[in-house]
């Protein structure tokens, strides 16, 4: 393929990025671990996340790329691994991560905006709300077919505590059933949900524009 057609290719192609999970989940909650969380408090950890983030998707519009879908963290306190924790009531979600959440995802949702105004046009930078499109199931899960919220499907580790699915492991006969695979990660009933919601989804689960009007852009 030579410069030209990958420079074609790239404009085209749809970039889907998802970060900023694992800087919380093993990393900043995870005190006995990392110093990250003695070291910032949430704001401060979400600004300096927001501000390598927007340097990670800045390198790759210098690639080339001009459609880039940027997910929302989800909920992180209504996972299995969080809640196996033990320190809420069984089955709660915990209040004061999904807070930490929240400042890294309206930074997002403002960097969307910012790229958008910067580029006015010839790019298009689109916010994916996870978070919102996960709460609202995880609250009313019956009409979406999910009887389970709070437990994996899969993966069950030591001391009660929620891991992943290891090799060899037993999953639940009712997989369509769990809002979670594992304990970090949507089943594939939950991301099939997600996926449609970017795709056709309204501006509540998709910013400014979903993933089907990007499609046909450029």
């Amino acid at each position: 393929m030579d410069d030209m057609n990958l420079s074609q290719y790239l404009t085209k192609s749809l970039a889907i990025v998802n970060h900023g999970n694992n800087d919380y989940i093993n990393n900043y909650l995870l005190p006995g671990l990392y110093s990250s969380s003695f070291l910032y408090d949430p704001t401060t950890y979400a600004d300096m996340l927001i501000k390598q983030y927007k340097t990670q998707i800045l390198s790759l519009h210098d690639l080339g790329l001009r459609k880039f879908l940027l997910a929302a963290i989800g909920p992180l306190e209504c996972i299995p691994n969080q809640i196996s924790r033990g320190f809420f009531p069984t089955g709660a979600c915990k209040d004061e991560v999904n807070a930490m959440v929240i400042l890294f995802n309206d930074r997002l949702k403002s960097l969307v905006d910012e790229l958008n105004s910067q580029y006015n046009g010839s790019s298009i930078f689109v916010y994916g709300n996870t978070f919102g499109a996960l709460m609202q199931i995880i609250q009313d899960p019956i009409p979406y077919g999910f009887v389970t919220t709070n437990r994996a499907c899969c993966g069950y580790g030591r001391y009660g505590g929620m891991i992943s699915c290891l090799p060899y492991s037993i999953p639940c006969s009712n997989r369509d059933q769990h809002v979670f695979w594992d304990a970090f990660h949507p089943s594939e009933a939950m991301d099939r949900i997600l996926a449609l919601r970017a795709f056709n989804g309204s501006t509540a689960d998709v910013y400014p524009i979903n993933v089907s009007q990007m499609a046909i852009m450029f």
